[in-house]
């Protein structure tokens, strides 16, 4: 068999996997696909379909951010350093068999937030989670482009202001949209901003979503795509432990 018959070997090994990691979003609680649950899964099917897959970094960058925590009961303010590293990983798939035998190299970006050392490895990690994701089309369960579900009253969140224009420069504000906010959005957007703290991640949104626009409601100016990519690396950070 050729590499792409043994990916399609893969494929049809594949059972749905379950979400069994417990995320808490807010004052909500949801499940996630782990890193080491979709690994359980494809580990034992590359090995008997014959795959190994190889990883190279290609890209990397760090911001170190500096924020304060309120105090304990009513103490002095906690200084918190958080780190956001963002990568760029590429991945191949080589048959064993005939190591010429192998896929071009595929780039997939990542994104890693934490208060220690692991950022970079968050960062590598979900660039990995996403390869295995989108080659062997392991369904996420989530359907971004299902509209159907019903919407909570989520007002424009004030923390998330917004970002066109250059730094620094204040934007003119816009009207309250009529529309709530994506609950998905909304709440990792929450969630994220109790992690990391509210400066680093405004600076983060800024750099990489400028177009993010919590006035406007609904996605935040952002297409379908964004708004599932933002919830994807805003989900990634939260899973995180602290």
């Amino acid at each position: 068999m050729n590499v792409y018959q043994r990916i399609q070997k893969v494929m049809a090994g594949l059972p749905y996997i379950q979400k069994k990691k417990a995320m808490s979003v807010g004052a909500s609680t949801i499940k996630t696909l782990s890193y080491e649950d979709l690994a359980a899964e494809v580990q034992p099917l590359l090995i008997s379909c014959g795959l190994v897959m190889e990883s190279r970094l290609h890209k990397q960058t760090t911001e170190i951010h500096e924020s304060e925590k309120p105090g304990f009961n009513g103490g002095p303010p906690k200084k918190v350093t958080t780190t956001i590293a963002t990568v760029e990983m590429q991945f191949r798939l080589v048959n064993v068999e005939d190591p010429t035998d192998k896929t071009e190299w595929a780039t997939f970006p990542g994104m890693g937030f934490d208060t220690s050392d692991k950022a970079m490895g968050k960062a590598t990690t979900y660039a990995a989670k996403d390869f295995i994701r989108k080659t062997f089309v392991v369904p996420s369960g989530e359907e971004p482009e299902d509209d159907n579900h019903e919407r909570p009253s989520v007002k424009a969140n004030e923390d998330f202001p917004p970002t066109s224009g250059p730094i620094g420069k204040p934007v003119e504000a816009k009207p309250a949209a009529s529309d709530p906010i994506d609950p998905r959005i909304h709440l990792l957007l929450t969630a994220a901003k109790d992690k990391i703290g509210r400066e680093p991640l405004k600076a983060w949104m800024l750099k990489n979503y400028p177009a993010f626009d919590a006035k406007k409601g609904g996605t935040c100016g952002l297409s379908e795509e964004g708004a599932t990519d933002l919830c994807g690396k805003l989900r990634e950070l939260t899973e995180a432990k602290k």
